[in-house]
């Protein structure tokens, strides 16, 4: 039996940012802010994280939108901070929605250092369940969220290599049923919600492998500052895309404008996912390289991180003109 040692101000190595990726979220300006929490092994060895959304401050207030926390992960730790930078080299378990499975977003991370998690509500249903086989086929892990069982998962967790369950929100009978049924599967279970040291053991009995919880450690916010994109240059940019006769020369010229797009767009290509021999810092080659179809997919994903902020910019300058109107 492990006996907990952990402490939330001591989770192990490594948790604190490296060097260049700073960590407090209260600065001056626009900051790309993504949460990080360890994920233990039954030794208490971090062997990965979950990163989480963090809105900024003038997003605050805004109504939650799944779409849109994912892409902000997404940007933040890719284009912004760096994935290295983030996870010091540990997978990164990352919540996409159905509408970012189906798209193909997750098709700009690494294979290697990504774990896809389906969300509880995901819906599934055919065009669901062949994006996600697409994804495992092309190397990408997958794990089941806050899973509670139901038939209708049962095709996924053929394909899922993670089953995380929040031990808070299940009864005991349903935890262990979902041992058993896993015993089939080749799976490894994550306990959510530990809050004690009895409640570790005893997902530790249960052969429990992993371990996600306030009760080890607390998220961390890791805050970078930003360059936000032109939304007319972002807009524009979308509109290019789309139209099939579009030129290199044409997409390269828009995006050399807007010194944002280019840094996101230079910072993605030379990621670990492309693992190129040599680093490119040209747009027209970066444009080349990537193609089409995946700049739509990051062009959608840089319109959805950042559709609140314009909306929100918009309403302040809407009472700003009406306050001006009164006096």
């Amino acid at each position: 039996m492990t006996t907990l040692s952990i402490s939330k101000s001591d989770t192990g190595p490594s948790l604190d940012p490296p060097a260049g990726a700073e960590n407090s979220a209260a600065r001056s300006g626009p900051r790309a802010l993504v949460g990080r929490q360890p994920i233990l092994d039954r030794a208490l060895n971090v062997v990965g994280y979950e990163l989480l959304f963090r809105p900024s401050t003038e997003e605050a207030a805004a109504p939650f939108d799944g779409n849109r926390a994912t892409a902000q992960v997404i940007l933040n730790t890719i284009a912004e901070i760096g994935l290295d930078n983030v996870v010091n080299g540990r997978p990164a378990f990352i919540n996409f929605t159905d509408e970012h499975l189906i798209s193909g977003t997750a098709q700009l991370l690494p294979q290697q250092q990504v774990v896809i998690e389906v969300l509880e509500d995901a819906v599934v249903n055919d065009e669901l369940i062949d994006a996600l086989t697409v994804l495992v086929n092309a190397g990408y892990t997958l794990a089941l969220d806050d899973f509670v069982y139901d038939s209708k998962w049962d095709c996924l967790l053929e394909i899922a290599s993670t089953v995380k369950i929040d031990i808070l929100a299940s009864s005991s009978e349903e935890i262990r049923s979902i041992v058993e049924r896993s015993k089939s599967l080749n799976v490894k279970l994550l306990a959510e919600k530990v809050e004690t040291q009895e409640q570790f053991d005893e997902m530790f009995e249960l052969g429990f492998e992993l371990f996600q919880a306030y009760f080890f450690a607390k998220p961390k916010v890791i805050s970078h500052a930003i360059l936000p994109p032109n939304h007319i240059s972002l807009l524009r940019f979308l509109a290019t895309l789309q139209d099939k006769e579009a030129t290199a020369d044409e997409i390269e010229g828009l995006v050399s404008q807007d010194a944002s797009l280019s840094y996101k767009l230079l910072r993605c290509i030379n990621s670990a996912h492309f693992a190129l021999p040599q680093k490119i810092d040209s747009i027209r080659r970066a444009v080349v390289y990537f193609g089409l179809d995946l700049l739509r997919r990051w062009a959608c994903l840089l319109a959805m991180a950042n559709i609140v902020k314009r909306r929100r910019k918009m309403t302040h300058q809407k009472r700003a003109k009406k306050s001006v109107s009164v006096l």
